[in-house]
């Protein structure tokens, strides 16, 4: 069993349990790590989820119910009110949508983190590899992404990405691909020793590319990589 397999039964049911799940997750500690991290979520789902309900609270309802008097006809200043209410609302809500959180952090944060196990799994990988990481975030590849010596499913922030290593000339871009992150415009950041660019995607996605500053990543490189990677890429018709 590999990594992929062991994620995608993870994701399907967190408590599916099997010789090959416990054989794979005892020698990968990525995979261990990605098997507590899924069930923290569900333990957390589970409890905002469970709501107590109060004894009696149905009889207070209709016992309320039976004592309001005739509601008072609205007025012109109460309709003004709640149409501001109303706009306000909406305005934050698009404000929300319109300028999502970045999460160059989180990127830089998972690299580090995941620098050990990149490096000893560093490998020129085939196109085929590389389809079946897009495959699980709903995504296609129809051309190469260049040189790729590692690619693999990580969960970052709550969202399954892909996470690949591009070989660019004699330097290493670590690039994600973030589905359902779209900031509509192209962001640059700098994080402590890593440098970075995230750019929206027509699937709806993002395509993110770091390098440390100790290499010479250019933008320009930056954005090749880029371009040649969002030319590649298309939503998964099922």
């Amino acid at each position: 069993m590999n990594c992929i397999e062991f994620r995608r039964i993870r994701l399907g049911d967190p408590y599916t349990n099997s010789p090959e799940l416990n054989s794979h997750k005892s020698e990968c500690e990525t995979c261990r790590k990605f098997d507590e991290d899924i069930l923290q979520f569900d333990k957390h789902l589970y409890r905002a989820l469970k709501v107590d309900v109060p004894d009696g609270l149905a009889a207070k309802i209709l016992l309320n119910q039976s004592l309001q008097t005739e509601p008072r006809k609205p007025t012109r200043w109460t309709w003004m009110s709640m149409a501001a209410s109303f706009l306000l609302a909406g305005m934050f809500a698009f404000y929300q949508i319109s300028i999502p959180a970045s999460i160059d952090k989180e990127l830089v944060e998972h690299i580090e983190e995941e620098q050990h196990i990149v490096f000893a799994r560093s490998t020129l990988l085939e196109d085929a590899q590389i389809k079946q990481v897009l495959n699980s975030i709903d995504l296609n590849m129809h051309s190469s992404f260049g040189k790729v010596t590692f690619a693999a499913n990580c969960l970052i922030d709550g969202e399954m990405v892909g996470h690949f290593v591009v070989e660019q000339g004699d330097a290493s871009y670590t690039l994600f691909v973030v589905p359902g992150k779209n900031g509509g415009k192209l962001v640059e950041f700098e994080i402590d020793d890593w440098h970075g660019i995230i750019s929206p995607h027509r699937s709806g996605s993002s395509l993110a590319v770091v390098a440390s500053n100790h290499i010479a990543g250019d933008k320009e490189t930056m954005l090749a990589i880029i371009t040649r990677v969002g030319m590649a890429i298309d939503p998964l018709k099922v």
